[in-house]
């Protein structure tokens, strides 16, 4: 089904800043396809004209079915948007206007970026630059870790505090580069690596703790542990 951006707009049935909300509205036209994923409801938009369309769908099957394989779930449906258009964003968005829970993850080109960045940029620069699909499957897990942080301790989650650096850049550094951005982003990487198997070291553990980090229902498994 086909909609335009300002049909979508006028819906009004998502949470969004000002930027991301700009974004949407930059593309012109939205072609929706839903998806039940591990029996989750997910409302897909795609721009017409992206061309990583394929990929970025094969990329949500897989990251929402890693998710809730470990044991998550989510109370409604989960929406997503998906460009092509240069600046549309990778991000997360937890709330409806209004303040009712609702999760929007927004999947720009950085979510199919399987070139990688510089060092270990990234989670997914470590585990999914084999496919674009894999890749965007990383992001995928890491924008509903922060969803899942979100429910976890929304008192922390919103506390101007928790966008502040982590207590040890090197500790976090040991993560990923992303994850010494604030106390967010580390719950957010920690949890994409437990997802992947990655297995962390005790003080790495304790600053995910600390920073009310998303405990799954079922443990991540097993995997290599890091240092």
């Amino acid at each position: 089904m086909a909609a335009s951006a300002a049909q979508i707009l006028a819906g009004g049935n998502y949470e969004a800043g000002a930027y991301s909300l700009k974004q949407i509205g930059n593309v012109k036209v939205y072609q929706q396809e839903n998806l039940t994923i591990s029996g989750v409801l997910c409302k897909i938009y795609f721009d017409t004209a992206d061309a990583d369309r394929d990929a970025k769908k094969e990329g949500i099957r897989a990251g929402v079915n890693k998710v809730v394989g470990l044991g998550y779930s989510f109370p409604n449906d989960i929406t997503f948007y998906c460009s092509g258009v240069n600046g549309f964003q990778s991000v997360a968005f937890h709330r409806e206007i209004g303040g009712a829970r609702k999760t929007t993850v927004l999947l720009g080109q950085s979510s199919v970026n399987t070139a990688g960045m510089v060092g270990r940029q990234g989670i997914a620069d470590q585990v999914g630059t084999s496919s674009k699909k894999d890749y965007c499957a990383a992001v995928v897990v890491h924008e509903l870790g922060h969803n899942l942080h979100e429910r976890a301790d929304e008192g922390f989650f919103w506390d101007p505090a928790a966008g502040g650096l982590p207590s040890s850049i090197d500790t976090a550094m040991s993560v990923s580069q992303y994850a010494a951005t604030n106390q967010k982003e580390l719950v957010a990487e920690v949890f994409t690596g437990m997802a992947y198997g990655i297995t962390y070291n005790g003080t790495v553990m304790k600053m995910y703790s600390d920073y009310h980090g998303p405990n799954p229902p079922a443990a991540a498994g097993g995997g290599r542990h890091r240092r």
